[in-house]
């Protein structure tokens, strides 16, 4: 288990990655974005429960996942199978993203310093579903030693974030699974 710890009260939202990671928009062709067992809070789950026990009518936006690392960073994932050029989908995951880290400064007690100094943002996409700009700046991230965010997602990185990554399903497996715990 990671070693975010959100209580008692959220041992019920404990998944496999694999499954928080599922993809059933469309029941006739489901698609898993890693085949990891490792354990990590399913975040869609965490949120539910948090809107329910405070009686929100409208329920807040989350990210997939929730774990931490080695070094004791929070991850943050977010599993995107389909096409990232959408402006809806960007504006929809910087939502996510926001809705996340106040619920996670309120359920851990932490800052925006803190969050700035320890809270990472991944976005695994489906690269055969993403166009060659996506593809390229990427590709130019990765030799420059950069992280790549896609466009409506700069910015984030130092203001409320301490890192941002975008990465493949490769990558997420091969790169930034074997930092989680």
């Amino acid at each position: 288990m990671s070693c975010v710890t959100l209580g008692g009260n959220y041992k019920g939202c404990i998944s496999s990655l694999k499954e928080a990671s599922l993809d059933d928009s469309d029941q006739n062709n489901k698609h898993y974005m890693t085949k990891s067992n490792l354990s990590v809070y399913d975040f869609d789950k965490v949120k539910a429960q948090y809107s329910t026990a405070l009686g929100m009518s409208t329920r807040p936006k989350s990210v997939d996942a929730l774990s931490s690392s080695t070094n004791g960073d929070i991850y943050l994932i977010e599993f995107k199978n389909g096409n990232l050029s959408d402006k809806v989908k960007k504006l929809e995951i910087r939502q996510k993203i926001y809705d996340s880290l106040i619920m996670l400064y309120d359920l851990l007690g932490i800052d925006l310093v803190r969050s700035r100094h320890e809270v990472v943002f991944v976005l695994v996409y489906n690269q055969r579903k993403n166009n060659s700009r996506v593809k390229i700046a990427n590709a130019v991230s990765r030799k420059a030693n950069s992280s790549f965010a896609i466009n409506g997602l700069n910015g984030l990185q130092g203001f409320c974030l301490k890192e941002m990554k975008t990465v493949t399903e490769a990558e997420f497996n091969k790169d930034v699974l074997p930092l989680l715990v």
